[in-house]
């Protein structure tokens, strides 16, 4: 005999997974579901705080320039002048060009009266148009952004529901939330290593110390950029793909797999030696062989007099 409140469940399952199917395969990746005001407002405000601090570096900069180049004089080849000083010490670090994230770095001071009169007049127009945007009645919305809010709703109320991305096939499947868990639990046992937090405490320290080592290589902002990315104590969340261009197990699910994430809180170090190796590279091989040429390359063919048998070699100028 059939449990009826089974019988639904299922029902349900097989109807989100249907509209899962039709909403993620139909919608290109480039669609951006229409942002409610609230979410514009937020935006604006986060943008604009960013745009700010940016203006007043720049001009802060422009200063300092200046003030070591007071007579204005014109650059050569291209560059900054510089004092005889500045040209017999060569620039520290490892040439990676790598920042510490916004707000990590140096203040931003305010500007002068022009700057700071250009950021408050755009800030006024700014909060004036959000509160136009306010007033204006919404618009309808677009048909696709309908169905990924009616079904990110019916998700939300569906708590023993996950949608889980597929393994090379660019797709999702609906799985239990059970079966999520247990698939995770049955990986991290069989494949992970687990360690005390403890030991992430003395890992942290280990790479500030190895940081402090390695201050003497690296420029002001690589060191910060590699400070902030320890003190964060980023720790990668693991997560499930679903195999579905595997065949079927027996008892009806497709096979899993694990991924985790490499941004911990010693990828700075990684990161940092990929950017200098390369640049270090670069600039051998450009001292080396010099700057390639900006003429585009032919090829010219030696005449049938030519001692060697006739051939196209190709000739760079």
């Amino acid at each position: 005999m059939s449990n009826p409140n089974r019988d639904k469940e299922d029902n349900n399952f097989r109807n989100l997974e249907l509209e899962v199917q039709k909403v993620t395969r139909g919608t290109s990746d480039n669609f951006v579901v229409e942002p409610t005001i609230d979410e514009v407002e937020s935006d604006t405000l986060i943008a604009l705080k960013r745009f700010q601090r940016a203006v007043r570096l720049q001009w802060m900069h422009l200063n300092n320039r200046k003030e070591k180049n007071p007579n204005n004089l014109p650059p050569t080849n291209g560059q900054t002048p510089t004092t005889s000083e500045e040209s017999a010490t060569p620039k520290p670090g490892l040439g990676t060009g790598l920042r510490p994230k916004t707000g990590t770095g140096v203040a931003a001071p305010k500007g002068s009266r022009e700057v700071e009169g250009f950021l408050r007049d755009l800030e006024a127009d700014l909060l004036n148009r959000l509160q136009d945007m306010k007033k204006r009645k919404s618009s309808s919305k677009h048909p696709i952004t309908k169905d990924i809010l009616r079904l990110l709703s019916n998700l939300q109320s569906s708590v023993d529901t996950v949608v889980v991305p597929t393994d090379k096939t660019n797709g999702y499947r609906v799985v239990k939330l059970d079966n999520y868990v247990n698939w995770c639990r049955d990986h991290l046992e069989n494949n992970a290593v687990p360690i005390l937090r403890d030991e992430l405490g003395t890992l942290a320290k280990a790479a500030k110390a190895f940081l402090e080592e390695c201050k003497d290589v690296l420029d002001e902002n690589e060191y910060r950029y590699i400070e902030t990315t320890i003190q964060k104590k980023s720790i990668p969340t693991p997560k499930l793909l679903i195999k579905d261009h595997k065949p079927v197990r027996t008892d009806g699910t497709y096979p899993t797999r694990l991924v985790v994430p490499a941004t911990n809180f010693t990828a700075g170090f990684s990161n940092a030696g990929y950017r200098g190796i390369k640049k270090i590279s670069m600039t051998a091989i450009l001292t080396t062989c010099g700057r390639p040429s900006s003429k585009p390359q032919t090829s010219k063919k030696v005449s049938r007099h030519s001692r060697s048998q006739r051939q196209t070699i190709p000739f760079f100028h």
